[in-house]
C-alpha cells in the first residue's frame, strides 16, 4: 500500500463537515468569507510554516520557505481586500456592511486559534525539534498579529469617520475603543 497516496486521496476527498479542524468545515458564502479566510487562516499557515523551519529533519525544514512565500501572497491579498471592503462599508459604497465584516471576523478568528491546538500543548513538538514555539506562544503571537492588522484598518476607518483626525490620533482613538469597548465620538 502507498500510504502517502492513500492519505492524499483521503484528504482530497473530504467533504465539508468531515475535517478535524473547524476552519475547513465552514462554508464560504461570499467573497467576504474568502477575504477573511485569507487574512486569518492563511496567517495560521504562516505561523505553522515558520515554526517548522527549525524541523529536525532538514528536507522538511527546507521545504517551508517556498510555502511561506505562497502564504504571504494569500495573507497580503486578504489584508488588502479587507481594508478595501472596510473602507467601502464606512463610506456606504461597499458590497458589505461593517456588521457583515465583523460577523465574518468573529466566525473565523476562533477557528484560527483552534488550529494551533490546545494552548497548553506543543512542548513535546518543541523538545523533539519539530517546531520552535509551543501552542500558547504561537496563539498569542498570532492573535497580536491579527489585532495589529485590524487596528491599522480601523485607523483608516476612523480617519474617514472623524474629520481632520491625524493617523496617530486615530490610532489613539482606536486603542481606546479596543481597551474600553465603548464608542468614542459616535
Amino acid at each position: 500500500p502507498d500510504v502517502a497516496k492513500d492519505t492524499m486521496d483521503e484528504l482530497l476527498s473530504m467533504q465539508l463537515g468531515n475535517h478535524v479542524l473547524d476552519a475547513f468545515n465552514i462554508p464560504f458564502f461570499n467573497f467576504l468569507d474568502n477575504v477573511i479566510f485569507a487574512t486569518t487562516i492563511d496567517l495560521v499557515g504562516k505561523y505553522q510554516l515558520e515554526m517548522q523551519k527549525v524541523f529536525s529533519y532538514a528536507p522538511m525544514a527546507r521545504s517551508m520557505s517556498p510555502m511561506l512565500s505562497e502564504e504571504g501572497y494569500h495573507i497580503g491579498s486578504g489584508r488588502g481586500f479587507l481594508k478595501e471592503l472596510a473602507l467601502g462599508a464606512v463610506t456606504g459604497q461597499g458590497r458589505y456592511s461593517t456588521d457583515d465584516i465583523q460577523k465574518s471576523i468573529n466566525a473565523w478568528i476562533p477557528r484560527g486559534l483552534e488550529m494551533f491546538g490546545n494552548e497548553r500543548g506543543g512542548e513535546t513538538a518543541v523538545a523533539f525539534g519539530f517546531k520552535d514555539r509551543n501552542n500558547g506562544t504561537a496563539q498569542a503571537e498570532y492573535y497580536n498579529d491579527l489585532r495589529e492588522v485590524l487596528e491599522l484598518i480601523n485607523v483608516e476607518v476612523t480617519r474617514i469617520k472623524v474629520s481632520d483626525v491625524s493617523a496617530p490620533d486615530a490610532r489613539s482613538l482606536v486603542r481606546e475603543v479596543q481597551d474600553t469597548g465603548e464608542p468614542i465620538r459616535g
